[in-house]
């Protein structure tokens, strides 16, 4: 940070608080801006795949980092991976199956320890009319 006296005028006045608050704040607001532009070591893939035999015409998965739609999938199928900011080993999950809502609501993730990078898939199956939740890592 810049000395306050450079920041004086030519007379020697030093200069008003309104001055040195607002060049305080464009610089906290430029390195803010620097450090989200860098990217993230830690990249989370994350898939779906339906292990019961019923189709699902809605999925969505609520992570920490937000909210993933992975619309309908098929019985027996597997979504694409998708790129996942912040995840654990279960996460909220609300399905639509033969016109039936289900879901699994992750409660905290207290005690839990983040997923590293790589590739994971969440398995989901319905039995005797409830969600199962099913993890693996998945190899690269």
């Amino acid at each position: 940070m810049w000395p306050i006296s450079i920041l004086s005028n030519a007379v020697g006045k030093r200069p008003s608080r309104r001055v040195v608050l607002s060049l305080l704040l464009f610089v906290m607001v430029s390195q803010d801006i620097t450090v989200q532009a860098q990217p993230s070591a830690n990249i989370v893939r994350i898939r779906i795949t339906n292990m019961s035999d019923k189709p699902f015409s809605k999925l969505i998965v609520q992570f920490p980092s937000g909210v993933e739609d992975y619309g309908a999938l098929a019985a027996g199928a597997s979504t694409e991976y998708r790129n996942v900011e912040v995840a654990y080993r279960y996460a909220s999950v609300s399905v639509v199956a033969d016109n039936q809502d289900y879901s699994l609501m992750a409660i905290d993730y207290m005690g839990e320890t983040r997923l590293a990078s790589g590739f994971f898939t969440y398995a989901l199956d319905i039995d005797d009319r409830s969600l199962t939740f099913g993890f693996a890592k998945d190899s690269e």
